[in-house]
């Protein structure tokens, strides 16, 4: 079954009309939910089942859990991951591989490196003006032992050694040289909310922008139908590579076997432990 390239929000806790209608017609690769979507697990999985219901396949449902200031589990039972690449890193990957155990697809956000920025691009266009080196060493870093995973997000941000105008998002150099190249993501690419006020020019054109920078799939989170529509309507038919990646990340889903959770789990406390005595020891 042919799908669209982009994946949307959704207005609230059950499918309008209007959702149900529109999802038929255009066909998203999947969708995002928030916190306007959720109220109960039994009222979250009757609006997922009518989500598939109207698209007529199992497709991949998306949330929000960055880490940092953005996460629905927080401290202090769930820690943020660290300031070193490497450290990062090496959290990361045993959370990716704990979440791919259990049947959920985790996405590596935001490429190539959002944490140097000083400019929420929720509001305007973060620059990072930090030459190629230090960038590689630092920012690009902690995502290129990463880059097996299924699953990438862009960067609203502009780095201006490599590419002076066009944020990640939208930019050939970027996509090409850095996210595909230097740091080998072979992934699914997909955007950031492409509504986000780091970008210019209409919905359409940022949605065309982004496929033409590279990435697979554009997303769209405001579940505000009349935008839902501009998105769907500059988003092309998944084929190709694209859609050869697409499937290839469903697949990956529970890739690791059961008798390596315990494993996991061990290695995650280990290091987490190991953390807070270093914490404690630099404040005693």
């Amino acid at each position: 079954m042919a799908v669209r390239a982009f994946i949307t929000g959704l207005s609230g806790t059950t499918l309008t009309a209007a959702e149900r209608a529109f999802l038929r017609e255009r066909e998203p690769w999947g969708f995002i939910i928030f916190a306007r979507n959720v109220e109960t697990p039994s009222q979250l999985s009757r609006l997922l089942a009518s989500v598939r219901d109207a698209v007529r396949r199992d497709a991949p449902v998306l949330v929000d859990q960055e880490g940092g200031r953005v996460q629905r589990l927080g401290p202090p039972h769930w820690p943020s991951y660290g300031e070193s690449a490497e450290k990062v890193a090496v959290l990361a990957r045993a959370v990716t591989d704990g979440l791919l155990a259990g049947g959920v697809l985790p996405v590596l956000k935001h490429i190539p490196g959002h944490g140097r920025a000083t400019a929420d691009s929720h509001r305007a266009l973060p620059v990072v003006e930090a030459d190629q080196a230090t960038l590689r060493s630092t920012d690009f870093a902690a995502f290129r032992p990463l880059s097996d995973l299924p699953l990438g997000m862009t960067a609203h941000v502009v780095y201006t050694a490599i590419d002076p105008i066009a944020p990640a998002t939208t930019s050939v150099t970027l996509v090409r040289d850095v996210i595909r190249g230097w740091l080998k993501f072979a992934g699914v690419l997909m955007s950031d909310d492409i509504s986000m006020n780091a970008l210019s020019g209409s919905l359409e054109e940022r949605s065309r922008a982004a496929i033409a920078a590279g990435c697979d799939l554009v997303l769209h989170c405001s579940g505000e139908l009349e935008e839902m529509q501009a998105v769907a309507s500059a988003a092309p038919l998944l084929t190709g590579e694209a859609a050869k990646r697409a499937d290839a990340a469903l697949i990956r889903r529970g890739h690791v076997r059961k008798d390596d959770l315990a494993v996991l789990r061990a290695e995650w406390a280990a290091l987490m432990h190991a953390d807070a005595g270093a914490g404690r020891r630099a404040t005693s």
